[in-house]
């Protein structure tokens, strides 16, 4: 069963430690459905253009070869590929991806699943880490994109939920 592994390249020698592990350990307990498993790397250039990235992604996502694919990268380049790989009704693995956008829009769809809690926990676990150490104040500085997005959706309701004043608690988006 081959799985594609849709990651910026290594340099030449270089593995993916985690990867190997893993696919060693489901291999040595006789792999998937008695198949061994497969890791093709395909390389996805962070910086390429959107639309190479998209037909990256749906030539990978078509082929049938690939039973389902690992890696994406992050939230913005998962949210751009996504749906390649839920037209063809093959699973995405991503351990990147945090934006809660990307559940609203995936979830439910048994497609694209992720190995990280989303930004709505982490921006829990700030607020509530700063107020058992007793901060009077709070401050978030967060990008605008679909990263920055759930932790300027959530920081402040976390903060208020908490006890913060509200002119205690300020947002920067950059």
């Amino acid at each position: 069963l081959h799985v594609a592994v849709i990651m910026p390249p290594l340099p030449s020698g270089k593995q993916r430690p985690a990867l190997q592990w893993a696919l060693e350990n489901v291999n040595a307990g006789g792999g998937v459905a008695g198949r061994s498993l497969v890791l093709d790397e395909v390389p996805l250039d962070p910086r390429a253009e959107p639309t190479s990235q998209r037909a990256l992604a749906e030539r990978v996502a078509a082929d049938d070869t690939y039973v389902a694919a690992i890696g994406l990268g992050n939230s913005e380049t998962l949210a751009a590929l996504a749906d390649s790989f839920v037209q063809h009704k093959k699973p995405v693995v991503s351990f990147n991806s945090t934006a809660a956008d990307i559940l609203r829009a995936y979830g439910g769809k048994g497609f694209i699943w992720r190995t990280r809690e989303s930004d709505i926990g982490q921006t829990e676990l700030m607020v509530r880490y700063a107020a058992a150490q007793g901060a009077k104040r709070l401050a978030l500085v967060v990008s605008s994109g679909i990263s920055g997005q759930t932790f300027f959706s959530w920081f402040g309701f976390f903060a208020h939920d908490l006890g913060f004043a509200e002119d205690s608690i300020h947002i920067d988006v950059v």
